[in-house]
Formats: structure tokens, C-alpha cells, sequence
């Protein structure tokens, strides 16, 4: 394990005092490779802080022994949730794990960021022994733990492309093909996940002797959008997965770098908006000036579910509503039937339930798909009490 001043990080946190973390000379790829349980490529999802009593309920048996009133106050460690690309050493089932580090750079941390891409060198329970045996309680037995600890004094890093290169020649020099030539990254979702009829991005680079690279995909289609980009859209209906092949080229001859196998999934429902509202929210928690002034319906994914989709052109569109107002069921799917639910709400009494029903929309795959919403606001103004609506700018036939 590369060697890094673990009395400066137990003095920052039991002391609260900035000081800066110092490490040996970085270690080559063939020592790190040896020494490292895990090296994963991949990209981080999301990052958190969790404080330091965490691990010790993670890594003892008993955690009524655990008293955390003992910690020191100050300890504090970055949480990253991360998506494996590819496993260059180590033992790992899962496409997604979890990796922790110290909370900043001045303690050896490493400052992940959200949807950066990391070549990640780590240890799970040496380093925990390591770590916490001398600081608050001697740990008898750790549990094993699915995460991986790592620090800035390891060669994890974020320029994927340069470290990539090196341990493909690591594993040139050491007569292996353990390493898969290529990286790909589609969308921001679970790795492994492509969906139908849609465009889902795709990233891929090779070892640099090809002329040029490509994909291959059975069961759908591939569109280069440069040297090293594109898009896959699954178009077959009833297929489950879908098998890609990644393709290099050389004095006019073609090789099979890497061929794998991704689910295909059907986009997730989106939300139904009034203007910046979800309609299954507390609805009822707004006045009759707030929800209706933006007067008209949208199907979309909230930020979260759009990042983690990855998918660009996400447009939907809302082919009919039905909205009960009072006993007065509107159906709608124009301006002019906006404007006729807009009069009825408007007219309605003081406390006259207006009930979202349900919304037909038209998704970007070509599917139809119905969402019953079925939220219920109470209508605060009274009777003919005016409502300032913003138009918007509907065709007749919207």
C-alpha cells in the first residue's frame, strides 16, 4: 500500500488544524498493480459525507460497543457512488460500488466529482485496519464490506486516458490480455443499460495502432457522430438485451476488440407538470395564483432522473388530459380546451375539488403511454375571483 502521513490525517481530525497531506514518491503502474486489492475504471455518480462512527458500525461485529460521543468531533469522509466500467484487478459482482476517501485534499482525500470519470487504485479491509485500528477502539475481526477505501497518495485519478494507456502497456509487457481495450461509456444510468428506440450516447476510444474504430450492434443501430462518438438506438421491440461490438481497423482489416451485452429497457414514466409544479407534490400547500398562473401541462424527468437517464432528446409531448372540476369532467388536448378548463376553474366555488386525472402522452421512443395521476387540489379563491394567467404560445391544434 502506497505509504502516505497518517499521523497528519489523525492530527487534522483530532485537532481541527489545516494541515497539508504528504506522500512518497508516486508509485509506478506495475508497483500499484501489485500492491492495490482493487484498480477500477468507471465513473462516479453522486458524492456525499458520512461521518467517522459510520465505519466503525460497518466494520464491527458488535456496534453496541460503538459510542459516538467517543469520536473525535472533526471526522468526516467523502462517500462516492461508483460505476464500473471495467475491473482491472479485483474481485467485484456488483456494476456499482461504493468508494470512500478522506473528506479533502489536506487529509489525502480525493475530491471526487459527479460524473467524472476515475481510474481508481484501493483497498477495502487492510486499509480500514490501517486506518482505524490505533485511533479510537482496537477492531478484533473487521467484516468484510462491499467499498473501497483509496487516497491521493495512490495513482487514482481522473486522467483516465493517459492511465488507460499505461496499463495497457503494463499488461502488453506482462504477456496478459486481462485488460479490455476500449472504454465505453452509455448514458449516466446503471452501467450496462441502453433504451429502446431512442438516441443513447456512446464513448469509446482503442489502442492508438488503428486506423479508426466503430460499433457494431445486433439488434439495433449505430450513428458516428466523430472519431470517437455516437449513438446507439435499439430498435427491435421485443428484445430484452442487445450484444455491441466494438471494432478497430488496420491496413483495411478489421478486429474485434470487445464485444458485451446490454439491457434494454423502455424510458421511465416522466412527471406531469402545471407550469414548474409537479402534480404529485402538495399541491394543496399553493394558492390558486401560483398553480395556475403558468397554465398548461408538460411531461418531463426532474433534473435527477434526466442526469441519470443520460439521454438528450427526452421531449414528450401530451396528446389528451381529463381533469374533473367539480361534477364537470374536461377532456382536453388544445388551446381552446385549456382555455374551457380555465373558465371552469375560475367559476368554481370556494373548496370545489379539481382532480388531475389522467394525462395521454407520446414519448420520444414513438411509444403511447397513459399516466393516471389522480391528485386532488382544493380550490382557495372564491367564485369568479380573477386569476392573472400567463399565455402561452399555442397552435390551435395543441
Amino acid at each position: 500500500m502506497p505509504k502516505f502521513t497518517l499521523l497528519v490525517g489523525l492530527l487534522l481530525i483530532l485537532s481541527g488544524k489545516s494541515l497539508a497531506c504528504s506522500c512518497e514518491t508516486r508509485s509506478k503502474v506495475k508497483e500499484e498493480m501489485e500492491q492495490a486489492e482493487y484498480v477500477v475504471y468507471g465513473k462516479v455518480l453522486d458524492v456525499t459525507f458520512v461521518p467517522g462512527y459510520y465505519f466503525h458500525e460497518l466494520i464491527t461485529k458488535d456496534s453496541s460497543e460503538i459510542h459516538k460521543e467517543d469520536q473525535p468531533p472533526n471526522a468526516e469522509f467523502l462517500k462516492a457512488t461508483f460505476v464500473i466500467t471495467h475491473t482491472f484487478k479485483g474481485k467485484s459482482e456488483l456494476d456499482t460500488i461504493t468508494v470512500y476517501t478522506d473528506e479533502s485534499e489536506r487529509s489525502c482525500g480525493v475530491a471526487f466529482q459527479a460524473g467524472e470519470e476515475y481510474v481508481i487504485y484501493g483497498w477495502s479491509r487492510e486499509y480500514l485496519v490501517e486506518r482505524y485500528n490505533h485511533i479510537w477502539h482496537p477492531l478484533e475481526e473487521p467484516e468484510e464490506i462491499g467499498s473501497i477505501w483509496t487516497n491521493l497518495c495512490t495513482r487514482t485519478t481522473k486522467e483516465v486516458r493517459s492511465e488507460l494507456a499505461q496499463l495497457e502497456a503494463y499488461f502488453t509487457e506482462n504477456r496478459t490480455t486481462q485488460v479490455e481495450r476500449y472504454r465505453s461509456t452509455i448514458s449516466l444510468t446503471e452501467n450496462r443499460i441502453l433504451f429502446w428506440n431512442v438516441k443513447n450516447p456512446v464513448e469509446f476510444v482503442g489502442p492508438a495502432k488503428y486506423d479508426s474504430l466503430t460499433i457494431l450492434v445486433n439488434g439495433g443501430e449505430f450513428y458516428s457522430t466523430g472519431s470517437s462518438t455516437g449513438y446507439i438506438i435499439p430498435t427491435k421491440k421485443e428484445m430484452r438485451s442487445i450484444k455491441v461490438d466494438v471494432i478497430g481497423f488496420l491496413n483495411g482489416q478489421k478486429e474485434s476488440l470487445l464485444a458485451f451485452d446490454y439491457k434494454v429497457l423502455r424510458l421511465p414514466d416522466p412527471s406531469i407538470y402545471i407550469g414548474n409544479f409537479d402534480l404529485t407534490s402538495d399541491l394543496n400547500r399553493l394558492n390558486d395564483q401560483s398553480l395556475f398562473q403558468e397554465f398548461r401541462f408538460t411531461a418531463r424527468y426532474d433534473y435527477t432522473t434526466n442526469y441519470l437517464i443520460g439521454i438528450t432528446d427526452c421531449n414528450f409531448s401530451i396528446k389528451k388530459w381529463t381533469i374533473q372540476v367539480g361534477k364537470q369532467e374536461i377532456v382536453g388536448s388544445n388551446k381552446a380546451d385549456y382555455d374551457q378548463l380555465f373558465i371552469a376553474i375560475t367559476n368554481a366555488k370556494k373548496g370545489t375539488e379539481i382532480r388531475f386525472q389522467s394525462f395521454e402522452i407520446a414519448g420520444p421512443d414513438g411509444a403511447m403511454r397513459t399516466i393516471d395521476v389522480n391528485t386532488t387540489y382544493l380550490k382557495k379563491g372564491k367564485k369568479n375571483e380573477v386569476i392573472k394567467r400567463n399565455f402561452w404560445s399555442l397552435s390551435p391544434s395543441e
